[in-house]
């Protein structure tokens, strides 16, 4: 694990995401929970977005969830204009929102 609001890249080079804006898509399952908690410590300020809030949302004043289905370019223009309105900005995607099927298509 790596230490709190900071980890070296390959190239031995800190890496940190303080104040930086991420929006995270499909943060209610396992890997954007995950994506969520390692951007916290990282020291980013997140938006959270899925079809579904998260069983556990992170209570956190770094952390907004907006609703919202990333195949609808409606919900994707809601998100940029919640984005802009509260921070100005966005500076990193973690786009993991997907669908899993268990069967043969």
């Amino acid at each position: 694990m790596w230490a709190k609001n900071s980890i070296l890249n390959e190239r031995g080079t800190e890496v940190a995401l303080t104040n930086k804006v991420v929006l995270i898509t499909g943060a209610a399952g396992g890997m954007g929970q995950t994506h969520t908690q390692a951007c916290l410590d990282l020291g980013a300020n997140l938006v959270l977005t899925d079809v579904v809030e998260p069983q556990s949302l992170i209570d956190n004043d770094r952390v907004t969830f907006i609703k919202a289905d990333v195949s609808s370019s409606q919900d994707w223009n809601a998100l940029a204009k919640t984005i802009e309105n509260q921070f100005g900005r966005l500076d990193g995607l973690v786009n993991n929102a997907g669908i899993l099927t268990t069967h043969s298509l």
